[in-house]
């Protein structure tokens, strides 16, 4: 994967979450308090998008939690 592969894919990624969390009148706050982490954690998940480690884990709980299932 090329590095602007995964520069698209997360620009797309946070995207839809913002489209998302619109729709449901949240912030990034609200999103971090239904997934139960702190602020930071989901600022780092949006960063450091290439990463496998926690950034990882966290956009796999927003995916679903958002129901995003297509990124």
């Amino acid at each position: 994967m090329t590095e602007q592969t995964v520069i698209d894919y997360a620009f797309e990624f946070r995207s839809r979450v913002n489209r998302e969390l619109h729709v449901r009148g949240w912030v990034d706050k609200d999103l971090a308090k239904a997934l139960n982490v702190d602020s930071s954690t989901i600022a780092n998940a949006f960063k450091q998008f290439g990463s496998k480690n926690k950034p990882y884990q966290t956009r796999q709980q927003i995916r679903k939690l958002l129901n995003i299932t297509d990124i």
